[in-house]
Formats: C-alpha cells, structure tokens, sequence
C-alpha cells in the first residue's frame, strides 16, 4: 500500500480596528493577489449575545486550496480573528508577507508563534505546517 504525505499551512492574526468592511475586502483583494482561486463566500452576522454585545460577523472564503475565515469579536473591542489554512505554501508565504503591509493599517496584534514581527526573517514564524501522512 502507498502513501501520500498530506500537507497544510496555517496562519492566524488577530486584528484591531473597526473597519470591518475595509479589512474583508483587503483581505479578499489579498487572496486574489496571491492567485488563491476564491470558489464562494459565506458571510452571517450574529446577533448580539447578550443584548448590551456589539453583533458578530463572520465571512468565510472557500477557495481552492482550502479556506480563509474572518471572525469579529465587536464586543470585545473591536477584535478580529483571521486564519488562512491552504496545501500552497509559496501562496501562503505571500498571503502573509501581505499582511504585514495589512498590519500597518489595521493593527494585527498578534500572529501564529507570538507578537507580529515585520523583520524578514521572521515571516516564516507566522506560518504553520500541519503534516499527516495518510495511507
């Protein structure tokens, strides 16, 4: 029986701002620079739980080589949480170099492995491979 290697990467950010609109579009715009092939996206707001909470949005893309999903947290001050799985690892180092760029603007407090860092060699720190060999 043969076997295949089964591979993603993963990044996670964690955005303040209250532009949501403006960061679901850069964050789109991001995915087509990349050349990620968007196959259809999902958007729901929540209602506020409780009632005295801001609303909740979440977008989903679902792409071709897997998925990117922004999550808002209004309630908490204006936080968003940001997490591009993909099997393309050339497509998923460019997504996140991009966001660096996207950091200036929007603040990303945090990306995978600790605080954001914009120095070139730490742009591969962002990035997570999730190996699993399937038979």
């Amino acid at each position: 029986m043969s076997s295949i290697k089964a591979e993603i990467f993963n990044s996670k950010y964690w955005v303040r701002g209250n532009d949501i609109n403006g960061l679901e579009n850069l964050l789109e715009a991001n995915l087509i620079e990349c050349e990620f092939s968007i196959l259809d996206k999902l958007e729901r707001e929540f209602k506020a739980q409780p009632p005295e909470y801001a609303a909740g949005l979440t977008v989903l893309w679902l792409i071709e080589e897997s998925h990117l999903a922004l999550h808002t947290f209004l309630e908490d001050g204006e936080v968003s949480y940001v997490e591009l799985s993909s099997c393309n690892m050339e497509k998923q180092r460019r997504f996140h170099v991009n966001m660096l760029a996207i950091g200036e603007e929007f603040g990303i407090l945090k990306c995978e492995g600790g605080d954001f860092k914009k120095d070139e060699e730490d742009i591969d720190e962002g990035l997570v491979k999730l190996d699993l060999d399937v038979y």
